[in-house]
């Protein structure tokens, strides 16, 4: 798929993409981020395996590159924090539901009262 496009062109490929998988991250696009970053990642794998020239360019491409995947990996990072957060708020309010009880005047929980068996009867 890349086999045509010079260094150049696919470091500069490289960065479109890390640039399109923010706004994915930012907008949280799951599905449409795996698949870019399945593509992404194979057009890195290429651009390592032919070098570009030793030169001032190449090299500030590579920073650019590492730069923007480092932010990318910051969202990722807050995107996976922010998913555990909520889980774990979940599972507080869920074990809350089931720990209601009564209280006593300086707010110590009372042991709860034994349950009784309760008919349903209508007249």
């Amino acid at each position: 798929m890349f086999e045509r496009l010079s260094w150049g062109h696919r470091a500069r490929r490289v960065l479109s993409m890390l640039a399109e998988e923010r706004g994915l991250l930012q907008s949280a696009r799951l599905a449409d981020l795996v698949s870019l970053s399945q593509k992404r990642d194979r057009l890195v794998d290429d651009l390592a395996s032919r070098p570009g020239r030793s030169d001032e360019d190449t090299i500030a491409m590579l920073e650019r590159i590492r730069s923007e995947a480092r932010r990318n990996q910051r969202l990722i990072e807050a995107f996976r924090k922010g998913v555990e957060d909520a889980r774990t708020q979940l599972e507080r309010i869920e074990k809350s539901t089931t720990e209601i009880g009564l209280y006593s005047s300086s707010g110590s929980r009372l042991p709860d009262p034994p349950t009784r068996a309760r008919s349903d009867r209508r007249a």
